[in-house]
């Protein structure tokens, strides 16, 4: 079996990115590496983006309205 090739998805800066950033940040008590993370959901809730594809699903735990999904938790039937 092979594993899914990876991909972003990269949003332009908008004027709500920063602020929904900020806040997530300050609200989450987020530091380090995770505010990468914290920035990423701040611009997928800026474009009403609420679920997520990715092999790292705890990191986003602390974002409990994102659904995040494992690739490998999908059936091999739905991978094609």
């Amino acid at each position: 079996m092979s594993r899914p090739r990876p991909c972003s998805l990269f949003f332009l800066n908008s004027d709500g990115i920063f602020p929904a950033w900020e806040k997530l940040v300050r609200q989450l008590e987020v530091k380090g590496k995770h505010a990468h993370d914290a920035r990423l959901v701040a611009a997928m809730e800026t474009h009403r983006i609420d679920s997520a594809l990715t092999f790292n699903t705890a990191d986003f735990s602390r974002y409990p309205r994102l659904t995040i999904i494992d690739p490998l938790t999908i059936p091999p039937v739905l991978r094609k």
